[in-house]
C-alpha cells in the first residue's frame, strides 16, 4: 500500500523522564517551543520514554512519563498547539524504524557519538 503521508511537522523533540524537569529542560527545550507555537509552528513533542531505558531501570522511567507532560502543559504548551505523545505509544513504530536505521551506522561511526564516547571512556559498560 502507498501512502502518501498527510501530516507534515518542522520540529519534532523530546524529553527523557529520567528525573524532574531541571532548568536547563525549560531554557534549551521547552521556552524554544513556546515561542514556536506561538509563531504559528506546530511542533511535535514527545516524551523519551524508549531513550530513557539506555540508563535507567524502567521503574524510574515509569514513574515520571506522566510528570514530564503535565511539566509540559504547565509550562505553557497547548495540546491544541503542540502534538504531545509518549513515544512508547508508539513502541511497534519505533522499533522498526530503528531495524531500518541500524543498517546504516557502522561501529566506527557509533563510537564517535560523544556521549557513548564518554562512557566507552569512564569505563562505563551498561549501556
Amino acid at each position: 500500500m502507498n501512502k502518501k503521508a498527510e501530516y507534515k511537522t518542522e520540529i519534532f523533540t523530546g524529553i527523557r523522564p529520567t528525573g524532574v524537569l531541571t532548568v536547563a529542560n525549560v531554557l534549551g527545550a521547552v521556552n524554544p517551543l513556546l515561542e514556536l507555537q506561538s509563531g504559528g509552528m506546530r511542533p511535535m513533542v514527545f516524551v523519551a520514554d524508549l531513550h530513557g531505558l539506555t540508563d535507567h531501570e524502567p521503574d524510574v522511567i515509569k514513574s515520571y512519563v506522566n510528570d514530564v507532560v503535565v511539566d509540559y502543559i504547565a509550562l505553557g504548551l497547548d495540546p491544541k498547539k503542540v502534538d504531545i505523545f509518549v513515544q512508547s505509544d508508539i513502541e511497534n513504530e519505533v522499533a522498526l524504524f530503528t531495524l531500518l536505521l541500524m543498517r546504516h551506522i557502522t561501529v566506527s561511526e557509533l563510537i564517535k557519538v560523544p556521549t557513548l564516547k564518554e562512557k566507552l571512556k569512564t569505563g562505563n559498560r551498561r549501556f
